[in-house]
């Protein structure tokens, strides 16, 4: 009688029942699957915005299309003198038995995570050093806003202040614009809301 230690799945069998064994055989693979352990490096460079707790996403070609979430839990105490790299630990979450021990993973580590709130670059109205932005007011005009802005990501930038959540603005023709201008708003949803 053999007894795992730990529950689990068990692999393809090594020997055929009757066969002599001694210590050291190899029986059979026994795998935890719930939680697969991942172990990855990061440069250096980048050990100031790591921490234990860091959502990081996998990704497998088995499954291209389904990034795996997990956590980090481990952050590496030195640093490899050859690659000058941290070793890093994290979990991720396997319920549905999808992950396999041994997997070519691609780890995409997500560092300064936070909301916030973007808009088309076509909205920007650049005037010197300032950006404006025309906010629609009531139903038929606008009146134009400066604005603060943050990140930029192809085609978007991020608003720090100026403007809120839920504000109408013009994002197409701006050139054409000027402070109280009348405008007809265009694509109306079918839900009676409005872009």
């Amino acid at each position: 009688i053999i007894r795992a230690p730990f529950d689990g799945v068990l692999g393809i069998r090594k020997v055929s029942p009757g066969s002599l064994v001694s210590p050291g055989t190899l029986v059979s693979t026994l795998d935890d699957l719930e939680i697969i352990k991942v172990d990855f490096s990061v440069p250096e460079t980048f050990l100031s915005s790591l921490s234990t707790g860091q959502t990081i996403l996998a990704n497998s070609s088995a499954w291209p299309n389904n990034p795996f979430q997990g956590i980090v839990t481990n952050i590496s105490s030195r640093i490899d003198t050859v690659t000058r790299a941290v070793n890093i630990r994290a979990e991720l979450n396997n319920a549905d038995k999808k992950l396999r021990p041994g997997m070519l993973l691609t780890i995409a580590l997500i560092k300064n995570q936070s909301s916030s709130m973007m808009v088309p670059e076509t909205a920007l109205l650049p005037i010197e050093s300032k950006q404006f932005i025309y906010k629609i007011k009531g139903s038929d005009s606008v009146s134009k806003v400066q604005v603060s802005i943050g990140r930029r990501k192809p085609g978007k930038v991020e608003i720090l202040k100026g403007i809120s959540v839920g504000d109408k603005i013009v994002y197409e023709g701006v050139l054409r614009l000027q402070d109280g201008s009348k405008v007809n708003i265009l694509n109306v949803q079918q839900d009676g809301s409005q872009q």
